[in-house]
Formats: structure tokens, C-alpha cells, sequence
């Protein structure tokens, strides 16, 4: 199999502009994927550094640097004010702030400096309270950087949900309990640290410590460690930074979409391949195939019993069960029509049952492409073969 030669679609992240998506074939145009999000984004660029981009831009992202990846996401609300400016908005406890001492993760000079007092047996931190939903997952994060000091808690709660973090090692101390806690290299000494957990009307908190364990450092007065970029948003994972300044700000969901697949020859009439190399975060249904007047017809996703789905929405619901997933994994995947007959594979294994469906399906559109992140994507008008697919998929 020439993977070139016999694909209808090929995508790769590199070239947008507002509003489209390029995929390199078709080189047409009818390939392209059109996009919208009605607000401006971050992402992290080619030089590492994060930046807004435009409302309608799609976000070609280098988070962790290698490949880019077409970055989406859902929308997402920060909850709290002056994300950049910790001498505003800000209450402290025996701590102060030093405004814009370091350079920041988007090369600017605003990372603030958080210092302990001298006071012994006290904790020492910031906090605000924000308006939040009694018992729904929200994040917590912060950019944060060793200085004179490695230690960082931050918790939701007054103490009772939260983690430590050493950024030092760039490494998770203790953590409480129905907490999940992240800590992602951002380079040059950042990390960005985060604490999901149920919420409850409480603060939020960012504690210098003395140890993975111990909230009492006994500071002079200059010693700190820098913070910038906070963010708490309703949701089990952080997603791209959102900064604010006096009111919460919400970033709207990324809306990739493909119409005209029919017409112009992408997928078959009652066959086809559909390849993705993606990662995700959370439990989403991830894309609905729609026929050329816009009605769902299929939809792929992922469930709380951590299996793949298909749904028929004129019929029932598979579960892969030899299939497991987990949020934060990523996938080769495909799916394959053929005629009724709908097969799966991921990472070169195939599903242990096809699963006839309920119509005849008639693919024209892909739409609500939930997926966190796109490495490629590829689109054949045919129903290739186990052994094409397999090495499709293969990691």
C-alpha cells in the first residue's frame, strides 16, 4: 500500500488560517477542514513560549516539544482574577509578592516572586475565593519555578484537597486523598502543576513549604519561588492556559469540521477508512459522522467504563472491550466501513468482533472532533485490508 497514493485526505498540522484548517491532499482546497472558535486561545509555539492567538485561529501546538498537534479543546472557564498578577486581586498570609522579578513561559518579564515571612510555625501562602459549583470536578494549576526555594502546594479547600510539588526534580510530593495531581515540563526550570479534585465554597491556595510534606518554611524576607499563570476551571485536567485580569474569562470550544465527503470523492458511498493519530484527556464523545444533510448518523467515543464506543443512532451501542483506554493516552486508531460491516483497530490490533450496523450509511460530514490533540489524519474511499490497517496503526 502507497499511504499517499491511496489516501482520499491526508492532514498533518501546518498550514491555517482563520477559519480553515489545509489538509496537504486534496490539494484543491476540498479537503480543507473549516474551523471556528469564537473567542482568542494560547498556545505553546515553535520557540517553546506560550501566545494568544485570534479568535477563529485554529492552534498549532508544540506543548512538550516534537511534532506539532492540532490542539482542541472544549470550553473552559478561569475562574480566577489576575492570573499574572499576584500583588492584585491576590490575599496573602504570611507571604508577600515581588511583581515581575523572573521572565515568564511566555518570555515576558511577569513571573512574581512568592515569599515567606520569617514568622516560625505558620504556613505561608496566597489565596483567592472564587465562585464556584459545590461537588463538580474542578483543576487547579500554576506555572511555578524553583528559586531560592523548590517547594509548592496548592490546594482547594482549606487543606483538605491539594498536592505537593518539588520543582526542583520537576517531581509529585504527597497528594490528598481524592486528589489527582499533574506537573508538566514548560522548560527553562517551569513547571506547570495541577490539582483536581470535587470542589466545595472554599479558597484556593498557593503554599511555599519546607518539604513534599510540610507547609512551614521559615523564610528572610527574599527567598521565593516564582508563580505565574493561574488557572481553576471546571473540569478533570487542565487545559490551555486562559489569563485574566479583573473578571473570569472564558476560552469557547475549537469546532473543526469536514462537510462534502460524498461529492468530493473523500469517503465512499458505502465504504471507507478512517485513520487517526490522536490524544485525549477525558471522557467525550469524540466525532459524529453525519450524512449530507447533517444528521448524525454514527458517533465515536470513549466511556466511563474506559472502552471505545460506537454508537448507531438508528440502532445500539459496542463497546471494544479489548480495547482500554486511559485519559492522557494517545492512539493510532481506525475505523473501517464496509458496506453494514463496521471493524475497528488500535495500535495494530484489531477489534475482537465486527459489529453490523443498523443502516445503510451514507458518510458526508465529520463533526465535533473532541479529540485534545491531532498528530495526522487520513481518509481512504475504500475499506482497506486487515494487514493495510494493522500497519497503519501500529505504533
Amino acid at each position: 500500500m502507497s499511504t499517499y497514493d491511496d489516501a482520499s485526505l491526508i492532514y498533518y498540522p501546518s498550514g491555517y488560517k482563520e477559519d480553515k484548517i489545509y489538509s496537504l491532499k486534496p490539494t484543491d482546497g476540498s479537503g480543507d477542514l473549516t474551523f471556528t472558535r469564537a473567542s482568542s486561545a494560547t498556545r505553546v509555539n515553535e520557540s517553546g513560549l506560550i501566545e494568544s492567538v485570534a479568535t477563529g485561529v485554529p492552534r498549532i501546538d508544540y506543548t512538550g516539544g516534537g511534532c506539532a498537534k492540532l490542539l482542541l479543546e472544549p470550553q473552559r472557564t478561569n475562574l480566577l482574577l489576575r492570573s499574572e498578577e499576584f500583588n492584585l486581586s491576590w490575599l496573602t498570609s504570611n507571604a508577600t509578592v515581588s511583581a515581575n522579578t523572573s521572565t515568564s513561559p511566555d518570555g515576558t518579564t511577569t513571573a512574581d516572586k512568592l515569599i515567606p515571612s520569617a514568622t516560625p510555625s505558620v504556613n505561608k501562602y496566597i489565596y483567592q475565593t472564587p465562585s464556584v459549583t459545590n461537588g463538580v470536578s474542578h483543576t487547579l494549576s500554576v506555572f511555578a519555578k524553583a528559586s531560592e526555594y523548590n517547594k509548592l502546594r496548592i490546594e482547594q479547600g482549606n487543606n483538605s484537597r491539594g498536592a505537593w510539588f518539588d520543582l526542583s526534580s520537576g517531581t509529585i510530593g504527597s497528594i490528598s486523598i481524592n486528589t489527582t495531581a499533574t506537573i508538566e515540563n514548560y522548560g527553562n526550570g517551569w513547571f506547570r502543576c495541577s490539582a483536581t479534585t470535587l470542589s466545595v465554597s472554599s479558597s484556593v491556595f498557593f503554599v511555599i513549604g519546607g518539604s513534599n510534606t510540610e507547609s512551614v518554611q521559615v523564610g528572610d524576607g527574599t527567598s521565593g519561588i516564582l508563580i505565574w499563570g493561574a488557572e481553576l476551571e471546571a473540569g478533570t485536567y487542565p487545559t490551555s492556559y486562559i489569563p485574566t485580569l479583573g473578571t473570569a474569562v472564558t476560552r469557547v470550544v475549537d469546532a473543526p469540521s469536514l462537510a462534502g465527503m460524498q461529492a468530493n470523492g473523500i469517503f465512499g458511498s458505502t465504504q471507507g477508512t478512517i485513520f487517526l493519530d490522536i490524544k485525549f484527556e477525558e471522557i467525550n464523545y469524540l466525532l459524529d459522522f453525519k450524512n449530507n444533510v447533517g444528521v448524525s448518523k454514527l458517533r465515536f467515543f470513549n466511556d466511563t467504563n474506559a472502552y471505545w464506543r460506537i454508537r448507531d443512532l438508528d440502532g445500539a451501542a459496542w463497546y471494544f472491550t479489548n480495547f482500554v483506554i486511559n485519559d492522557n493516552d494517545s492512539f493510532k486508531i481506525a475505523l473501517r466501513l464496509n458496506g453494514t460491516t463496521l471493524t475497528a483497530f488500535q495500535n495494530g490490533v484489531k477489534a475482537s468482533s465486527d459489529y453490523t450496523i443498523a443502516l445503510s450509511v451514507s458518510i458526508d460530514q465529520l463533526v465535533d472532533f473532541k479529540f485534545n490533540k491531532i498528530q495526522s489524519m487520513m481518509l481512504f474511499p475504500t475499506a482497506l485490508s486487515d494487514a493495510e490497517i494493522i500497519a497503519l496503526t501500529t505504533i
